[in-house]
Order: C-alpha cells, then sequence, then structure tokens
C-alpha cells in the first residue's frame, strides 16, 4: 500500500490509546471483544488522515490491513471498472472496508478522510459467511491472553531493570556533542578501557576503514576513523557487554541474540554503503541495536525460574514488548529519534509511513537479509512485498539484483562482524 506525500500519519499515543478504544467499539466485531482483546488491538493500530485520491490497496491485494473509515468517503473499484461508494456512518462503514483476501477491489478516497488502520497479521480472517466473527474473536482472546499475564503487567508497569550504557560509551558520547572538543580528550577517555582501546585500534586498521598505513595508538585511531564513527563504535563495542546472563539457558539465548544483531548490523553497514543516503556507521550501529529491548526482558526472566522453564511463553512477552522497552532503554540513553525509531518499529513489518526511505527501513531489509540460509519466522514476508524494501530501492532494483550486491560484499560483511564481535 502506498499513500501520497501529502497523506499524514499520526500514531496512537499511550495518551490517546483509550480514546481508540471507544472508537473501535463502533465497529463490528470489535464491539463484541473483551477490553484485554481491545487493548490488543488498539496497540496494532493507528488513526491515519489522507486527502482525496489516496489508494488504500488495489486489486488482489493480499497485504495485512484492516481499515475502519471513520469520517469521509471511499470508492471501491471493482475488476470490471464499476465503482460503489462506502460513506462514513453508514450502516456498511460499520465494518472493516472489503475486508476479503485477496482484495476483490481497489479502494481510494473519494474525499479527505480518516480511518483507523490496524495491523491484522495473525488475526484470522473475519469475513467468511455464517458465524462470521467467532473465529476473530477467538484469535483475540487468545492474544490477549499475555496482557493477562502477570508477567507481561509486571514488565508494563515497570518492574524490570534497564541497563546502563557502560561509562566509556557515555562519556564518549558526552565528549562529542561539545563543538570545543578536541580528538585528544576523546582518546583519553577510551584509553581508560584497554578492551575498547584495543577493538578500536583493530578497526582504524581494517581495510574497511580504508587505513594506509599501521595506527598504533588510541589518538591516531581516532584520528583516522572521525569522531562520528569513533562514537558510534564506542558504542557498539560497548553493549556487548551487555549480552550476558546468568543462567546456562539464557546464555544461549543471549548468545544467539547477540550473533543475530551482529549478522544484521554488517547486512545495514553494506546496505547503507551499496545504496547510498545513509550513514554506514550509524546504520551498523542501529542494526547492532535493533533487539536491544531483549536484553531486560531476559535479564528478568532470571529472576522467574517458571517463565525459564516455558520459552513459548517468553517468546510472546519479548514479541509483545521488545520494542516498547527498546524505546523505553534508548531514551534513557539519551540516543537520538532516529534509533529510538529503530528498535521501536524494526519488527513492523508492514510499516509505511510515507514515500521517504528511513533508517527504519534500512533496518527491517538488513533483517531479511541476515535471514538468508536460515528459517525466517513465520510472521516475516517476502522483501519484494515489504514498503520498507520498496521505498529504499524503488525502480533500481529487484530483491534478487540487491541480494547479488550484498553477496558480492560477503568478505566485507564478514570483516564487520569481526569486528564487532572481537
Amino acid at each position: 500500500m502506498s499513500f501520497p506525500p501529502e497523506s499524514t500519519h499520526d500514531r496512537a499515543s499511550v495518551a490517546e490509546q483509550s480514546a481508540l478504544i471507544e472508537q473501535l467499539k463502533e465497529f463490528e466485531p470489535f464491539d463484541r471483544l473483551a477490553e484485554e482483546a481491545l487493548i490488543v488491538v488498539s496497540s496494532r493500530a493507528k488513526v491515519e488522515r489522507s486527502n482525496k485520491g489516496c489508494k488504500l490497496f488495489e486489486l488482489g491485494d493480499d497485504d495485512p490491513w484492516i481499515f475502519c473509515l471513520l469520517d469521509g468517503s471511499i470508492d471501491l473499484v471493482a475488476s470490471d471498472g464499476r465503482k460503489h461508494r462506502v460513506d462514513a456512518g453508514t450502516s456498511q462503514a460499520r465494518r472493516p472496508v472489503a475486508q476479503l483476501k485477496p482484495r476483490k477491489y481497489a479502494a481510494f478516497t473519494r474525499s479527505p478522510s480518516r480511518f483507523i488502520r490496524i495491523d491484522g497479521t495473525g488475526f484470522g480472517d473475519f469475513s467468511a459467511p455464517g458465524d462470521e466473527n467467532s473465529y476473530f474473536v477467538a484469535e483475540l482472546d487468545a492474544s490477549a491472553a499475555e496482557h493477562q499475564d502477570r508477567h507481561f503487567q509486571s514488565l508494563v508497569e515497570g518492574d524490570l531493570s534497564l541497563p546502563s550504557l557502560p561509562d566509556v560509551a557515555v562519556q564518549t558520547a558526552r565528549l562529542a556533542r561539545r563543538e570545543d572538543v578536541s580528538l585528544a580528550e576523546i582518546a583519553r577517555v577510551i584509553t581508560r578501557d584497554p578492551v575498547i582501546t584495543a577493538r578500536l585500534i583493530k578497526a582504524a586498521n581494517s581495510p574497511i576503514y580504508y587505513g594506509k598505513g599501521a595506527v598504533e595508538t588510541c589518538e591516531r585511531a581516532v584520528t583516522r576513523l572521525g569522531l562520528d564513527t569513533t562514537r558510534q563504535l564506542v558504542v557498539a563495542f560497548s553493549v556487548r557487554e551487555l549480552f550476558r546472563a546468568e543462567s546456562q539457558g539464557l546464555t544461549r539465548r543471549m548468545q544467539r541474540l547477540w550473533q543475530h544483531s551482529a549478522e544484521v548490523a554488517a547486512s545495514c553497514f553494506v546496505l547503507a554503503r551499496t545504496l547510498g543516503g545513509f550513514d554506514r556507521d550509524e546504520a551498523q550501529l542501529a542494526g547492532l541495536l535493533h533487539d536491544i529491548g531483549v536484553i531486560p526482558i531476559l535479564t528478568y526472566a532470571q529472576g522467574h525460574p517458571d517463565l525459564l522453564s516455558e520459552p513459548d511463553r517468553l517468546d510472546r512477552l519479548i514479541r509483545s514488548l521488545r520494542g516498547p522497552i527498546g524505546r523505553k532503554l534508548l531514551e534513557s540513553w539519551n540516543f537520538s529519534s532516529r534509533l529510538v525509531d529503530v528498535v521501536a518499529h524494526s519488527e513492523d513489518w508492514w510499516r509505511d509511513d510515507g514515500p521517504d526511505p528511513d533508517i527504519v527501513d534500512l533496518v527491517i531489509v538488513g533483517q531479511l537479509i541476515s535471514f538468508i540460509g536460515r528459517d525466517k519466522p513465520a510472521d516475516v514476508p517476502s522483501m519484494s512485498r515489504l514498503p520498507a524494501f520498496k521505498r529504499l530501492v524503488g525502480d533500481r532494483l529487484d530483491p534478487q539484483s540487491v541480494l547479488e550486491l550484498v553477496e558480492s560484499a560477503e568478505e566485507e560483511m564478514t570483516q564487520v562482524k569481526a569486528l564487532l564481535q572481537g
């Protein structure tokens, strides 16, 4: 689905969630749902406004979106060109618009309109004849069960420990914000941590950063790399220490999480260099941090044996909460809004926030590249269907061409992963 540049998007904040739930109650089958299930729906919904002529979906689309018309009118266009008008406030508009999949109509806004768009992935089909709502409601009630989980409630209410960013990264970032800082000052802070110093010198001597002649001191490494790259590498090297756990079972999970994060970071680094338009070091850091919200959840699980004994239950909590907790964590670290958006939305495969690509799109595509050669999660769509992919490459490349470019940079990706993993 694509929206023209003039379309605006208003994500529902926590403060607006109650109002959104009340709006959902005006539509079938949401009016039949328990409050807990409505919380699930509202967490996957946002209110959008569009001018006349915005395309919501095309004939034959098999997208996950559920559209509920709040204001305005929509034209549904059938395969033979016939049009059918749907006006907000009518009995027909009490149900989601043209919900059958694949889509039997194309849909365009007939006038300036406002609607709720919901990611219906995994909710099931509720447009079948007969008792058409029963399966959908059952699916949502099952999803709502995790919201009644006492651990879910504890994590939402803040009963978790957010890790601190290692001191060397904090001090480096603080100094980097000063206009009058010298590279020598930055180097003196970094040398307080011998491990980070050694890894930074190794990076400066890596072919990735086009080193000519070996550097042997931290100050010379910082001079070669530059302030921005140094700052981002110090953060990347520092967060490695956070991917640790006390129990053996969680240690393996943390190791897998770090391995995945490093692979996504390498993919993002190469994508940024190949496609252009992005800072490759920021892209690398974004890929490395995209799942950082999982760490506090796993740390919480260490103190709750009942949760450790039910991996599926723990996985459900991670899927639900890694985004919000990751956002809270990076905000506590005073990271840029761009990186905060990455951790909040990197698993939002169908995210479609306008015509221009951003770093969240890069990380979404980087994750799909990291799945090459292994089983990808069942809810992950093919690359060609991703709105993020379409924004990143437009008509320049197809998925196969991108994969070939990435494969040609396999040695570079290996070098990036080696630097990150130490």
